[in-house]
Order: C-alpha cells, then sequence, then structure tokens
C-alpha cells in the first residue's frame, strides 16, 4: 500500500468518525476534563472519546513501527558484526512516515497529522532521531518539513494560547478545503474549551454604579452579580465552529478494506514505555 492510499484511507476513516459526534459532547468533556474520566470506559465509548482514541492509535503506531524497525536494524548490525549499513529499515521507515505526515497535511486531515506528528517526537523515539549517525542518514528535505510542521503542530493541546497562534494562523489559510475539507485537531479546541472553563469566570460582580450613578445622593451603591456572556459566547463559537466543519467534511463510503487492514496493524501495536525503551536501546548499543 503506497504512501498516498494509506493517507487516503486514513482520512476516510477520520471523517467518518468526526461526524459520528456532537459538537456539543466536545464542550461537555472541557468541563469534566480530570484524567480519570478521559482514561474510562465511559467516555472511550463514547463518538469524542473514540476519534480523541484514533488519534492516540496512531501516534503509538507511529511509534512502535518505527522502534520495531530500530530493534531489527540493531540485529542486523549486531549479526553481520557492524559490517552492514547501519539504520536502513529505520530510515527508509522514517522517511515514509514523514511523507505520510506530509500527504496527510495535503489532505487537511489535521486530525491525523496531528497524531502521526506526536508519534514522531515520542521521546523515546527522539533518543534515536538525536543520534548524529543517524541524522546524517536522512534526506535534508525530510528534516526540513519535520522541523517546519513541528513549527505548526508543537502547541496543539497545550492550552497556552499565546503558543496557539501557528496553528491558528494555519488553519485559517488552509488550501483546496473545497475538495478536502478541513478536519481539525480536536485535542486543539478541547484545550482552548477548556483554557475558557478554567480560568475565565462565569459570572461577575459588579457595582451599580459603574453603570451609571446614582439618581440621588443618598443612594448607596450596591454589588449585583452578572452573567459572563462573552465566556458563552466564545465557547459557543467553538461549538458552531466544529458543526460548520462537520456540513463541510461530509463522509463516503466506508473503506472497509483500509480499515481492515489497519484494525489489523493496530493488534501489533506496542504501547509499554518498557517495552518500547528497550527496543530502542537495542539499536542504540548496535550503532
Amino acid at each position: 500500500m503506497s504512501v498516498e492510499q494509506y493517507a487516503v484511507g486514513l482520512r476516510s476513516l477520520h471523517v467518518r468518525l468526526f461526524n459520528a459526534l456532537q459538537p456539543e459532547d466536545v464542550l461537555a468533556v472541557a468541563h469534566r476534563s480530570s484524567a480519570a474520566y478521559l482514561r474510562s470506559s465511559a467516555f472511550l465509548l463514547t463518538p469524542v472519546g473514540t476519534f480523541l482514541a484514533a488519534s492516540a492509535d496512531l501516534a503509538f503506531w507511529t511509534v512502535s513501527v518505527l522502534l520495531h524497525a530500530a530493534a531489527l536494524d540493531g540485529q542486523q548490525m549486531r549479526g553481520a558484526g557492524h559490517t552492514s549499513p547501519p539504520a536502513v529499515n529505520f530510515v527508509q521507515l522514517y522517511q515514509r512516515l514523514v511523507e505520510l505526515l506530509v500527504a496527510l497535511v495535503r489532505l487537511n486531515d489535521l486530525h491525523g497529522a496531528v497524531a502521526v506528528h506526536r508519534g514522531l517526537h515520542h521521546p523515546i523515539l527522539q533518543r534515536v532521531t538525536a543520534q548524529p549517525r543517524v541524522v546524517a542518514l536522512l534526506p535534508a528535505s525530510t528534516l526540513q518539513n519535520v522541523a517546519h510542521l513541528h513549527g505548526i503542530f508543537r502547541a496543539c493541546g497545550a492550552g497556552k494560547a499565546t503558543s496557539e497562534d501557528a496553528l491558528e494562523n494555519y488553519m485559517r489559510g488552509l488550501p483546496d478545503t473545497d475538495v478536502h475539507p478541513l478536519l481539525p485537531p480536536l485535542q486543539h479546541y478541547l484545550g482552548r474549551l477548556t483554557r475558557l472553563s478554567r480560568e475565565v469566570p462565569s459570572f461577575l460582580s459588579l457595582r451599580t454604579d459603574e453603570f451609571c450613578p446614582p439618581s440621588r445622593p443618598e443612594e448607596n451603591a450596591r454589588e449585583i452579580v452578572v452573567v459572563h456572556w462573552r465566556k458563552y459566547m466564545l465557547l459557543d463559537r467553538v461549538v458552531c465552529q466544529l458543526t460548520a466543519q462537520q456540513l463541510e467534511a461530509r463522509p463516503r463510503a466506508m473503506n472497509k478494506a483500509f480499515e481492515t487492514h489497519f484494525t489489523q496493524q493496530k493488534r501489533r501495536i506496542i504501547s509499554d514505555y518498557w517495552q518500547l525503551a528497550g527496543m530502542a536501546n537495542s539499536f542504540l548499543s548496535a550503532l
């Protein structure tokens, strides 16, 4: 299966999952954003949970297949007495995954692109890609693509208003949205909604004399509680934005062949931290 076919298959899967969720449910998740709830089966079985889980699966799949390739390289280098070319499988697969990341960006599947980006920047994987011998084997164009897209996606889900400008600016100027409607990175919107819910009060206390002076000097000013309407306007704007994106990204026929293939791939994912670290160490010790 080519990189382009993989990207098209992932986009088809993500469109189907995106259209299954209700934007109002995203707002509800932002209000219940505790780690325990987000890890619970009750959440993971919801449409929002399923959509986010697809992103997490793709990120772990990226890490897992790359470190499998690295471990295989380590075995081959030790078996050949360090006479074979280093990191052949890892470098080839890393290039293909960067091509997949670029292809997802071109298809405006930012939900999938953010997942692959996160996988490529997993802490254990970065120990491997930081090795000078590995960097020297990677084409300059591959490294440039990774650096450029990292500048756009690194803040996704970080919940920091000042660090999300690059992603916001990129989404405002997306090309080919008439052909490939945007599939948004839901973590970005959840971060915005969570930040609004936590940092902006729902009600404000104001003095009556801030609106107008007392009609008579002997009248005493008093405090009243008012709804912070701007907060709810901003929350509603995010929900409306997601609704509009759903209307544009109409699902097509389910790509059963790809989804079956990718489900089989996911069954082989290794997500245990220590297993991943062991695979990386096996490669690094042979490098």
